[in-house]
């Protein structure tokens, strides 16, 4: 079995500690019930969004540090030969696209 990536339950676990609260301390500073906590830490259910922002804010995190969502790198898409920005064209080659497009029987004549 390979790596696997940590569930929002372990994060929140994880920074709980990291900042030195207990289930009950945190429940208590978002309002709700001690059980709420461990269940999410059990992987038994997962907290709602305004708890996840709320959670992140008491941990003085990032909502992305607290769920684990990164932005994906950047790449490239890939474009075909024949395919050109608009901004890649000049106004008169632009202007005899859309006429070709516009007009196909016609242009060929």
């Amino acid at each position: 079995m390979g790596w696997q990536p940590k569930t929002i339950g372990e994060r929140i676990k994880e920074m709980r500690k990291a900042c030195r609260m207990t289930q009950g301390e945190v429940a208590k500073a978002l309002g709700i019930r001690n059980t709420s906590i461990c269940n999410w830490e059990n992987g038994v259910c997962a907290p709602a969004s305004p708890t996840i922002i709320a959670l992140a804010a008491l941990f003085s995190c990032s909502v992305r540090d607290l769920t684990g969502i990164s932005s994906p790198p950047p790449f490239e898409v890939p474009r075909p030969p024949d395919y050109r920005l608009l901004s890649e064209y000049t106004d008169t080659e632009l202007l005899d696209e859309l006429i070709r497009r516009r007009f196909p029987q016609q242009m060929r004549q």
